[in-house]
């Protein structure tokens, strides 16, 4: 399972923000099952951070409830803070959508 956490916060806040993640991932590692990417823009409302999360098939509640347990730390902690989280669908599942075969990427 896909998915995709957008999360915006200010330019004032990136410090704080910075030492947060990194305290919060040396004390409370990913588990195994959820992998990530991470990638960065900025924007008019300050730092823009995209997380994809790939969680392993029958690990998906245990991954969500984790995901959403360190959105609200951090929520609770970086001022401005404003997260997303949301499923996505991979090339050949948007196609069976429409009841249609993928064409070969």
């Amino acid at each position: 399972m896909l998915m995709l956490s957008t999360v915006t916060f200010p330019a004032t806040s990136a410090a704080e923000f910075v030492k947060k993640a990194i305290e919060e991932l040396t004390n409370n590692p990913y588990p195994e099952f959820t992998k990530r990417d991470y990638y960065f823009k900025f924007s008019g409302e300050g730092l823009v951070m995209y997380i994809i999360y790939d969680i392993a098939a029958g690990n998906e509640e245990a991954a969500l409830r984790d995901i959403n347990e360190r959105i609200f730390k951090f929520s609770n902690a970086i001022d401005g803070f404003k997260p997303t989280l949301e499923p996505l669908i991979g090339f050949e599942d948007a196609f069976s959508l429409i009841n249609m075969t993928a064409p070969e990427q």
